[in-house]
């Protein structure tokens, strides 16, 4: 008897830790939907709904956009852009630089190339 309400506990307790699982990442895509929708100038709603828990007159405020969040974003990922430059000590350089540069990715896998 004890076995069976020690494996009901179980199985509840695992339930739970997996609705919490998808609750936490239903509040993340969320999230990030929000934060798309900043990126592509989408945010009107959003804006509008911070303005109005700010202040007492949101009817006031005149609205104009600048896209800065786009713009951090864009010069945040240009630092990525290029192949990282490397330097191999006690190794032919050449050789080293081969084997590390990136491969032209294969989209279907009957093509893909062989090693």
């Amino acid at each position: 008897m004890i076995s069976l309400i020690t494996k009901a506990r179980e199985a509840k307790e695992e339930r739970n830790g997996f609705l919490d699982m998808i609750n936490a990442s239903t509040a993340r895509k969320r999230e990030a939907e929000k934060r798309i929708k900043f990126y592509y100038d989408e945010q009107i709603e959003e804006l509008r709904s911070i303005i109005a828990r700010q202040w007492a007159h949101p009817e006031s405020f005149r609205h104009f956009f600048f896209n800065l969040v786009r713009y951090i974003v864009d010069q945040r990922s240009h630092a990525y852009a290029d192949w990282p430059l490397r330097t191999f000590d006690g190794a032919d350089q050449e050789m080293c630089e081969q084997i590390f540069m990136p491969r032209p990715a294969s989209i279907s896998c009957s093509s893909a190339p062989t090693a």
